[in-house]
């Protein structure tokens, strides 16, 4: 026995010596496995290891005379007075030496440590290690790549339907050797894909697999003919005896010959440990001993395999540091990906990609539009959105980014809410939803009840959104306008909801000014009636300011025989205002074209208590000079047109006031209004009218202070003393939205 710990000693403590030589260098005579480690670690783990073989030849090294060893707390208490971490070095020695066993669990203070006088699990790992081939070594790599796919340590593929999280590639990864052995599920997935390579791969082999799949990249330790090998340096392999030999030469040789250890060491079971112990002449004592020794063994190839494991992540990280993709006809890469052992995969390559810019924090509905304009010859009157979707998949001509079916989707889905855009599939154009009544039409929300149409009909016509066209609004209007008045019932009238909270007859609007976008901004709704009320107005279809023309309505009330009443309200004088008589009622009248401007007469009918309309009839008078109201979006469009001028705005809320003042202080006016504080326990108002505009920005602090409260309505009105070009106060607006213009607008006879 004495002779073996002598073997011992040499292998794992310090290599005997001559007395003389012992003036020589520490470091020449710690044992070879000792050698490679830090000075730190050096020092301490040899007089660790010391400390160990000293109590392993009191006991034998047989488990039998555990008692003999010394725990780790025993070891922290022999190592005292020290700053280094013992645990740590334990941990290292644990993983070097060949022959240094621990009983139970190596981070607890009451494990025990010896030297065993059985063989090291080393020499049988090293016999076993010259069979393992570069085929199985990659196979072994491919497994290991696919525990990083699912982040957790294991056998094998995996789980059928697994599917790491991840926003963008949605699960779709895979680990091949070879390009032949990608799946039709990668190659064809409508979301983003992953595909890790366990092998080198030529460059031509890879820009085939890429070119033409933007939504695809890879992952592969070297591109050959692309990249040059990365080489280990002497510092990468200290302490690493399996590596000693391999300064110089590749990180992937490397990688390899670590997979090869690891496959050594897995394919150790207790047959091969019975084996070895008995073809080593085991004696008939220690064989009573061999089941314990092969429970302790077992221990001891485990922690090679860890040791391994460890080792053979860091190299997965250093050969795959780059992500390659295709773009504009070439083969790219972006360099700085770091991989971690039990964390997946794909969420790290996902965020890496995010942040070197190629998958975009969020995908808009402006995002998509400047991606038509500028690739896809900039029609965006009528849009393919199958087409699209292709492009951004195939295309060699931009530089795309790379996102999901869902992130699309969703800038479509925004770009169809705000009504910009009609939908059409198979034949049916969906636009405008209808609401069924005033009160839904106020609290209801357009974008989403025509998606909510959008997708009805997708399901039942079995359809993606891949099977849509987008047509720009005005382009489909008229014919859809014909079809939603045609479809209204008969005991329902079709009326709109306008953005300033008024409400009119359809086909009023259909007879005015400006139909399309007063439809367009306004909301729809059916109001049901008793009584069907028809309207024929016969007014001459070109009116000059400073004359008199004559106009006449016939008013048709059907299932009613009472008398009705017909009033006439306008900012024109209209002569005379008030009719009545039976149904049909003819109602001839004067209009007094004083003034140039569009203008509205409201025709109000009424009978008995169940009988009560409005219908709007839009005039323009024409003359060097047009007053009319339009909205701040339509004042914005008008913003640089020469010969505009504004006689007042209006703001109907807190921040469209602010617009006001900042006017106000630059302008010859007088502004006036209301702004009032509207919650449970009561309301507080605020009237003023004044030329100084500093009042108002007083105000504003406390209400500002107030909406806490509850809610803050404003009505303000900005009247200007002198016309004012609205080109010039347009420089003081910086949000036309919630502004109402009063304006008068130079005409051309």
């Amino acid at each position: 026995e004495y002779k073996a710990f002598q073997l011992i000693l040499s292998s794992n403590v310090a290599e005997p010596k001559k007395l003389s030589e012992l003036k020589a260098e520490f470091g020449e005579i710690v044992a070879r496995p000792l050698r490679d480690l830090r000075d730190e670690d050096k020092n301490l783990g040899f007089k660790l290891s010391a400390i160990i073989w000293l109590h392993s030849l009191v006991g034998l090294g047989l488990p039998m005379n555990m008692g003999d060893y010394p725990t780790t707390a025993d070891l922290i208490y022999f190592a005292s007075p020290t700053e280094l971490d013992v645990k740590g070095a334990l941990g290292i020695l644990r993983s070097v030496l060949p022959q240094l066993i621990v009983h139970g669990d190596p981070e607890s203070e009451t494990a025990r440590w010896f030297f065993t006088i059985i063989p090291s699990v080393e020499e049988l790992i090293e016999i076993l290690h010259r069979d393992v081939t570069d085929g199985m070594a990659k196979d072994k790599l491919k497994e290991f790549l696919e525990w990083g796919v699912s982040g957790k340590k294991g056998k094998g593929r995996p789980p059928k339907g697994f599917k790491a999280r991840s926003e963008v590639f949605k699960g779709n990864v895979e680990v091949v050797r070879s390009p032949k052995d990608i799946t039709s599920e990668i190659l064809d997935s409508v979301n983003p894909a992953l595909v890790i390579f366990a092998d080198k791969i030529s460059r031509e082999d890879l820009e085939e697999l890429l070119r033409g799949k933007n939504n695809l990249v890879a992952l592969t330790p070297i591109v050959e003919g692309l990249n040059d090998e990365e080489k280990l340096s002497p510092e990468d392999i200290k302490g690493i005896r399996e590596l000693s030999a391999f300064s110089g030469r590749s990180v992937w040789d490397g990688l390899l010959e670590m997979l090869r250890y690891f496959i050594a060491a897995d394919s150790i079971g207790e047959e091969n440990l019975k084996a070895f112990i008995g073809e080593k002449g085991a004696s008939e004592e220690y064989e009573a001993l061999a089941k314990d020794m092969i429970t302790l063994l077992k221990g001891k190839v485990d922690s090679k395999k860890d040791y391994y494991y460890r080792h053979i992540w860091n190299l997965i990280n250093r050969n795959y540091r780059r992500v390659y993709y295709h773009r504009l006809g070439e083969l790219r890469s972006v360099h700085g990906l770091s991989l971690e052992s039990d964390v997946p995969i794909l969420p790290i390559v996902e965020e890496f990609l995010r942040e070197k810019g190629l998958i975009p924090s969020e995908f808009t509905k402006d995002d998509l539009v400047s991606m038509i304009r500028d690739y896809l010859g900039g029609d965006l009157s009528r849009i393919n959105v199958g087409h699209v979707w292709s492009f951004i998949r195939t295309t060699d001509k931009a530089n795309v980014p790379i996102i999901s079916y869902e992130m699309f989707v969703s800038a479509v889905k925004d770009l169809v809410k705000n009504l910009d855009y009609a939908v059409k599939l198979k034949g049916v154009t969906i636009w405008k939803p209808v609401f069924e009544n005033l009160n839904e039409a106020k609290r209801g929300d357009e974008g989403e009840g025509l998606l909510k149409n959008v997708n009805e009909h997708l399901k039942r016509l079995k359809l993606n959104w891949n099977d849509v066209e987008l047509l720009y609004w005005e382009e489909i209007f008229d014919d859809w306008i014909k079809d939603v008045m045609s479809s209204t019932p008969k005991d329902r009238t079709l009326k709109l909801l306008d953005a300033g909270g008024n409400v009119f007859d359809v086909s009023d609007v259909l007879a005015g000014f400006d139909p399309k976008n007063t439809i367009k901004v306004g909301k729809l709704f059916y109001e049901k009636r008793k009584y069907i009320v028809e309207i024929e107005a016969e007014i001459p279809e070109e009116l000059w300011e400073g004359r008199k023309y004559e106009g006449k309505l016939t008013v048709k009330v059907e299932n009613f025989s009472g008398t009705i009443k017909v009033k006439l309200k306008s900012e024109l004088k209209v002569e005379p205002e008030e009719f009545e008589g039976r149904s049909p009622l003819e109602c001839a009248f004067t209009i007094h074209a004083e003034r140039a401007g569009n203008y509205r007469i409201t025709v109000e009918i009424s009978g008995d208590e169940d009988l009560r309309e409005k219908r709007i009839l839009s005039i323009s008078v024409l003359g060097e000079w047009k007053v009319g109201e339009i909205t701040g979006d339509e004042a914005e469009k008008l913003k640089d047109r020469e010969g505009v001028k504004v006689l007042s705005i209006e703001a109907s809320d807190l921040n469209s006031v602010r617009e006001l003042i900042r006017i106000a202080k630059t302008e010859n006016c007088r502004i006036s209004g209301r702004v009032h504080l509207s919650s449970e326990k009561g309301d507080v108002s605020v009237n003023f009218s004044s030329g100084d505009p500093r009042i108002l920005e007083i105000l504003m602090t406390p209400f500002n202070a107030l909406r806490s409260f509850g809610e803050i309505g404003a009505g303000v009105k900005l009247q200007f003393n002198e016309e004012t070009d609205l080109k010039e106060i347009s420089k003081f607006i910086s949000d036309f939205s919630n502004l109402k213009f009063r304006i008068k607008e130079k005409m051309a006879r």
